[in-house]
């Protein structure tokens, strides 16, 4: 194995939380949780190994690449933002929309215009960043704990030890099942 890069914390009390890449691996986020205990978001050329943005939550953030690489979702506490990647490298704004939906359990694109929503409420919502339009597919009947999304299949873990795979395309529950205890990591195969 080749090691291509590595980026060392520069304070003693930083850890990383979470590096997500790019689908064509040109960006990636790296979560950073500090000795306050709040985050750092840091978004990278993976090319240049530039800084592109960079901003400090509370909490722990979720974030996202749109399918064209061109978009970035960040979800925390109480706001989905979506920015533009390219003018935030040449003018350091690329700020699109923002979503107040209070308490973002997870987010992901869905396609380009569309955002895929968790809420800690248990329901799982669409958000058209264009149009503003925010549409409800499914309402839990516990609390979501976990999830993991791929091409339109949306697998969730609830409190009560439930498994479900939602077709977000379709609206509908394809598979159930229910575990007998507590549920701590959801993969897809190939």
């Amino acid at each position: 194995p080749q090691l291509l890069f590595k980026r060392d914390a520069m304070v003693h009390d930083t850890h990383t939380a979470d590096v997500v890449f790019s689908n064509n691996g040109c960006y990636y986020f790296w979560l950073t949780k500090e000795y306050t205990n709040h985050f750092s978001v840091s978004l990278y050329d993976n090319i240049t190994n530039q800084k592109i943005f960079n901003y400090i939550e509370a909490a722990r953030p979720y974030v996202a690449f749109s399918p064209n690489n061109k978009l970035i979702a960040c979800a925390c506490h109480k706001d989905i933002h979506v920015y533009d990647i390219e003018n935030l490298k040449t003018n350091n704004s690329g700020y699109l929309a923002k979503y107040r939906c209070y308490d973002p359990l997870f987010c992901t694109f869905v396609d380009d215009v569309n955002v895929l929503v968790v809420r800690g409420n248990k329901s799982i919502e669409i958000w058209n960043f264009e149009s503003k339009n925010v549409e409800t597919i499914y309402t839990s009947d516990t609390d979501i704990l976990d999830v993991l999304y791929k091409d339109n299949l949306l697998v969730f873990v609830t409190s009560s030890q439930q498994i479900r795979v939602l077709d977000t395309q379709y609206k509908l529950i394809i598979a159930r099942l229910d575990w007998s205890n507590q549920v701590r990591l959801l993969s897809f195969s190939h």
